[in-house]
């Protein structure tokens, strides 16, 4: 497949729908706009903001190859394929000492864009893909103080049904 920004969102947000499916949450999709200031993929019930990044400037260190959950500062990351150990589980993270002020920057414009919207109460998440990687081995990205959240509005859903 043709590595595009576009293209990576849309596998992207088909990725997120796998396992969206798996535990009965509705669907999210790419926006279909060019330029756009905000989210990349529109939101479903857990209420994820979430932004992909397609950068060759994305920090190799953020290329995760096992099924891990890792700690960078305060953000928590794992592969886009390993989203039920972050959501489902109190696996703890393996704390790294390292921070990129870039990433830090996107997640902080992120929150901003969530912040604009309190009566939607969004939690900003990024998606990390470097060029030339297989989608695959995309990172998603959250705040560490949102897991919690995210954890209580997937147990929700699931006594809901």
């Amino acid at each position: 497949m043709n590595s595009t920004w576009k293209n990576v969102e849309l596998s992207i947000a088909r990725e997120l729908n796998l396992f969206f499916e798996r535990h009965n949450l509705s669907p999210v999709q790419r926006k279909p706009v060019n330029g756009r200031s905000g989210e990349d993929i529109y939101t479903n019930e857990l209420g994820l903001c979430i932004d992909v990044k397609h950068r060759q400037s994305i920090p190799k260190i953020y290329s995760i190859s096992q099924y891990i959950i890792f700690q960078y500062k305060n953000f928590l990351t794992t592969r886009i394929d390993n989203l039920e150990d972050l959501f489902l589980t109190d696996i703890q993270p393996i704390k790294l000492n390292y921070s990129s002020i870039q990433i830090e920057r996107w997640w902080r414009h992120m929150e901003d864009h969530c912040l604009e919207h309190p009566e939607l109460d969004l939690i900003p998440a990024l998606v990390l893909h470097r060029p030339g990687t297989r989608l695959i081995r995309s990172v998603f990205l959250i705040h560490q103080k949102d897991r919690g959240k995210l954890q209580q509005r997937i147990r929700e859903r699931e006594h809901a049904l």
